[in-house]
């Protein structure tokens, strides 16, 4: 069985020898854009985001991700308001069910008050 590469006719363990070595090759030059972005691994720390994030909820990994790779991809101040409005949104999350208990309590209260009106 031959194969054709490069125009050439060649066997099947040429051609593969070739099919790896190219990947090889281009494996070193060109960049994984979807599995390992050069904005991703470029961190001083050589660090990818994903490592930290990935023991964060999504809110605070989102931001985390956003401030790692703010000074990296020459959008640093889109990637800083990406990381506050994340913030935020965590900060609502957390601050919800402290509003909702004190709103709890006063009517709690309320009705401890009008209860103990009604009994005088």
């Amino acid at each position: 069985m031959s194969f054709d590469l490069n125009g050439e006719t060649c066997s099947l363990v040429a051609y593969e020898l070739q099919r790896y070595y190219w990947k090889e090759i281009m494996g070193e030059i060109m960049e994984d854009k979807v599995n390992h972005p050069k904005h991703y691994t470029s961190h001083p720390s050589g660090v990818e985001a994903i490592e930290i994030c990935q023991h964060m909820n999504f809110n605070l990994g989102n931001a985390m991700k956003y401030v790692w790779r703010a000074d990296l991809k020459g959008e640093d101040i889109e990637d800083l308001r990406k990381a506050e409005w994340y913030l935020r949104k965590e900060i609502e999350r957390r601050m919800k069910p402290k509003a909702q208990l004190v709103a709890g309590m006063g009517i709690h209260v309320a009705k401890a008050y009008e209860t103990r009106r009604n009994e005088d």
